[in-house]
C-alpha cells in the first residue's frame, strides 16, 4: 500500500492528506478481522531523546485513535513509540548540514500487520 502519513516539525496532528490514506488501511483491518495491528511512531532527530519518544508514541496513538474512530476494532490496535531510532533518509547531508527533506519523511507512522 502506498500513500504517507507524515507530521509537520513537533507535531502530532494528523495531516487532511493523510486520510485516503489511512481510510483504505482502515478498510484493510476490517477486511482482515484477525491479529493485531501495531502502529510505529517515529521522528526526525531534532529534539532529545526523551522528548522524540514521547511525541513519536503521541503521533502513534493519534493514528490509533483516528482509525478507531472510522470503524478499525481498536482491541487490535497496538502503538509503539520508536523516537528517531529508524530514520528512512538521513536527517543531515553527509556535509553535516541539515537535511530537512529527510527529516520530513522521517516524521512519519508504519504499520505492521498481522501475518496471514
Amino acid at each position: 500500500m502506498t500513500g504517507d502519513i507524515l507530521f509537520d516539525f513537533d507535531k502530532a496532528d494528523i495531516k487532511s492528506a493523510a486520510e485516503p490514506t489511512l481510510t483504505d488501511i482502515a478498510r484493510l483491518i476490517a477486511s482482515a478481522p484477525a491479529g493485531t495491528i501495531v502502529i510505529e511512531g517515529h521522528t526526525d532527530s531534532k529534539g532529545s531523546a526523551r522528548y522524540n519518544q514521547d511525541l513519536s508514541l503521541r503521533r502513534a496513538q493519534v493514528v490509533a485513535q483516528w482509525l478507531a474512530r472510522h470503524g478499525a476494532d481498536q482491541a487490535r490496535l497496538s502503538v509503539k513509540a520508536l523516537g528517531d531510532s529508524r530514520p528512512i533518509e538521513p536527517n543531515t547531508l553527509k556535509t553535516g548540514a541539515d537535511n530537512p527533506e529527510g527529516r520530513a519523511l522521517n516524521r512519519r507512522v508504519e504499520f505492521v500487520l498481522p501475518k496471514q
